[in-house]
């Protein structure tokens, strides 16, 4: 047995069976009456040992099988001195001869622990094991059932009752001994003669948040624990970091933890994911320690604590129809910023073209035939058909370069990606009506302007009105039907963008949508009487930058 850094620990509460011992006592006990009943204890001792179930459960049942005499427990002892752990008399006589204080605290039977605490010169007093009775010819009569130890957070009890000097340090390899974690100072586990995964990987917090870590399904670790944390060691870790030799390192002391105030340092913190993934690690390993110092077996733990798979459903005109919210979700964002690009790029397509052909003085040779507000028409019908027909190629490219993924979808059952067709001519209206409503802005600010950085000075007043829908999009999602969501689709301005996203999360009535074409196509027809008198007059002015002022008699003069 190796020495635990001991002067840093005033007590030190040593386990027994597969600690300072390689054999389990009462395990022992069973093999003497044969293999069979060997192996049925074996089988609930592990179960226990591993924290599957709780130590009361089984610890009767253990010694009602084997009904030890008073001949065997006295072998018993004998067994455990002759497979003692190699150092521990010296170990132990060390930390003694250093003031501190060693007890054995065991769940096994008294008699034959007390014969091993003589020999690593222990007394009577620094013995915490169950008693057993038997009666005048030696034969069993039963164990102490009041006692703390049979159970799974006795040794915990214990400890917190005691008057031990402190700091304190558990030894063990099991559940039971890890149950003192949160009463003793610290705890470590002993796997030199059996490693017990659950007790190994809750032993300490940096142990149980590795643990978390590895059945982390977003982010994947390669975590190294260091259980010696130092002002030094801090300096080394940030070094190694700095030189690219560490991607990061948490900073979990036993203060820090009890604080609830942990430190990651890394390259790059900027990652949500990762950074939610650390912190579900830390609180599911505190909640994890806190349930086993509370007697709670590991698979009582691993139940609790099992996520639920939510199915959602969605109830569409008198119909269910199950959805996947994050698929709907990207089908929405997709769609709505493919709509808010088009707006914006086909508008601004309109601004250059008008303005371009007035910087070449085109326009006049052309206004010599027609009317200037046939010609604004005219370009504004042009560049929107072009762009309809650019957007058809783009989703039948789309759809044929993604093509073998669909397919692949539509044979994974509830895959929930994909776009409802009613959707695709709420697409097509709104995109009409809002590359009409926008265009004709564009039009009429490429008229007003005699150059590019001209127009960028006005460029704002047109596309915030784009800008905002698309500052809101996360709230109309998240609540269509929100008074907010409802009044705000209803300003023409807004409408192509967050009608077509009502629509696409949840249809609105009828009423609502109808109401914000209507005012959306009347909207249009203002816009368009306005923004032809200005085309009519701005399109011949050269040189001088227009003002509000001016513009507004040319709305009226025109």
């Amino acid at each position: 047995m190796s020495s635990p850094n001991s002067p840093r620990f005033a007590t030190v509460a040593l386990d027994v069976d597969s600690t300072l011992c390689s054999i389990e006592g009462i395990d022992w006990l069973a093999e003497r009456r044969g293999p069979e009943v060997a192996s049925r204890v074996a089988a609930l001792t592990d179960r226990a040992m591993r924290g599957e179930v709780p130590l009361e459960e089984v610890y009767g049942r253990r010694l009602s099988i084997v009904r030890p005499r008073r001949e065997d427990v006295d072998a018993l002892g004998r067994a455990y001195i002759d497979t003692i752990a190699p150092g521990a008399v010296e170990t132990i006589a060390g930390w003694r001869s250093r003031g501190v204080r060693v007890i054995l605290l065991s769940s096994a039977i008294s008699h034959a622990i007390l014969r091993l605490a003589q020999h690593v010169g222990l007394g009577p007093d620094e013995v915490y094991a169950v008693d057993v009775k038997f009666d005048a010819i030696g034969a069993w009569g039963g164990f102490d059932a009041s006692s703390p130890l049979v159970t799974t957070v006795g040794k915990r009890d214990i400890i917190s009752k005691l008057d031990l000097p402190r700091p304190l340090i558990g030894v063990g390899d099991g559940s039971t001994d890890l149950a003192v974690r949160g009463t003793a100072d610290a705890f470590a586990a002993f796997t030199g003669f059996v490693s017990r995964p659950t007790v190994a990987d809750n032993a300490d917090f940096g142990n149980a948040v590795k643990a978390q870590l590895a059945t982390g399904r977003n982010v994947k670790y390669t975590v190294d624990v260091n259980t010696s944390p130092s002002e030094a060691l801090r300096a080394q870790l940030k070094s190694d970091v700095g030189n690219n030799k560490l991607d990061g390192f948490l900073w979990l002391t036993d203060d820090a933890v009890k604080a609830r105030k942990v430190t990651y340092v890394a390259r790059e913190t900027s990652d949500f994911v990762e950074v939610a993934s650390l912190k579900s690690a830390l609180r599911t390993s505190v909640l994890r320690q806190q349930l086993m110092s509370h007697g709670a077996a590991a698979s009582d733990i691993d139940a609790m604590m099992q996520g639920f798979d939510l199915e959602a459903v969605a109830l569409k005109g008198g119909r269910e129809q199950k959805s996947n919210g994050p698929a709907q979700f990207i089908s929405a964002v997709v769609m709505v910023m493919m709509l808010y690009m088009t707006l914006l790029i086909y508008g601004m397509s309109v601004m250059r073209s008008v303005l371009e052909e007035k910087t070449s003085r085109v326009m006049e040779v052309v206004l010599s035939s027609a009317k200037a507000s046939e010609l604004m028409a005219g370009k504004i019908l042009g560049v929107g058909a072009v762009g309809l027909t650019q957007v058809a190629i783009w989703i039948v490219i789309a759809a044929g370069a993604s093509a073998p993924a669909l397919l692949a979808m539509a044979g994974v059952k509830d895959s929930g990606f994909h776009i409802e067709m009613r959707v695709l001519p709420a697409f097509a209206v709104f995109f009409v009506l809002g590359y009409m409503l926008y265009s004709t802005l564009f039009a009429a600010l490429g008229a007003m302007v005699n150059s590019e950085q001209e127009a960028q000075q006005w460029q704002t007043f047109v596309t915030l009105p784009i800008v905002v829908p698309m500052v809101m999009m996360m709230f109309v999602i998240r609540q269509p039907n929100a008074p907010l969501s409802i009044w705000m689709s209803m300003v023409p301005f807004f409408a192509p963008i967050l009608m077509y996203l009502r629509i696409v999360v949840q249809t609105p009535p009828w009423w609502q949508i109808a109401l914000s074409i209507g005012l959306l196509i009347a909207t249009i027809w203002g816009v368009i009487w306005m923004c032809s008198r200005i085309y009519r007059i701005g399109i011949l002015m050269y040189g001088k930058k227009p003002t509000l002022p001016e513009i507004m008699k040319w709305v009226k003069y025109a």
